[in-house]
């Protein structure tokens, strides 16, 4: 896959605190049984399930210190452990209900690995299965921009140089960002969140606020890739389709 130009663009910056290079990060991968495995077995994207993908990428990034794996299946419990991942806790089915934060399941996992004896990383990395392909060296671009700009949040975002239209409340519908007319060359790029390709938030930030702080940067990619969610209608196939097209024989 190709690796595209990512320079962060940050929204507040703020000074070189840290050598990202000597800084850890725990890296959290939250999976629902229903997303990773259907009546047949683990959901498989080309030769591998599609667990790997996540697991692989969050195991090759160079400032992982641990790597975990929150799950209300046992079978994919077992597998995380199999592809090298911890996942030392079955976190409760009420978790993985519609309606339920992904910052409450961040939290819920801080708990359950928390130690007094060995502190955690001061910054959390997460990760979902449903966005199998990143960009080489995404994951080491947001943790060191959240690093080295003092920020509280970095996350990947497609950038978008297409017109959008939101309704307001009343129903008329207006362009977003966009005053008049103007070509794709020179309209100014709107940025669609990805968070789930990779999300790095400090540690103190998640625990009280969320995945997202106040002050935020963001990773812009270009990549069609990016935008591949496997929980989107076709959204499986159209990976399946894709990886046929950039790596195919791939196992």
């Amino acid at each position: 896959m190709m690796t595209m130009g990512m320079q962060p663009l940050t929204l507040l910056m703020g000074q070189i605190m840290a050598d990202p290079k000597d800084e850890k990060v725990l890296v959290v991968i939250p999976v629902r049984g229903t997303d990773a495995e259907d009546q047949h077995g683990p959901l498989m994207l080309g030769k591998k399930p599609l667990i790997s993908y996540t697991i692989d990428a969050a195991l090759s990034c160079s400032s992982a210190q641990r790597v975990i794996v929150s799950t209300d299946s046992e079978s994919v419990q077992r597998l995380a452990i199999e592809m090298g991942a911890e996942a030392p806790f079955l976190r409760p089915k009420d978790l993985s209900e519609k309606g339920v934060t992904l910052d409450r399941v961040l939290q819920h996992t801080l708990i359950q690995i928390a130690d007094p004896e060995v502190s955690l990383p001061e910054f959390v990395l997460t990760l979902e299965i449903a966005h199998p392909f990143r960009p080489n060296g995404l994951l080491e671009q947001i943790i060191n921009s959240l690093i080295e700009q003092d920020l509280d949040t970095v996350f990947a975002a497609f950038q978008e140089k297409h017109v959008y239209w939101k309704p307001d409340e009343y129903g008329a519908i207006t362009r977003v960002g966009v005053q008049g007319t103007t070509t794709r060359e020179k309209a100014q790029p709107l940025y669609r969140e990805m968070a789930g390709l990779g999300i790095a938030t400090k540690l103190d930030v998640l625990k009280t606020e969320g995945r997202f702080g106040q002050l935020i940067g963001l990773v812009p990619l270009q990549d069609f890739s990016a935008i591949i969610d496997t929980q989107d209608p076709d959204g499986l196939l159209i990976a399946e389709s894709y990886l046929n097209m950039a790596r195919p024989g791939d196992g």
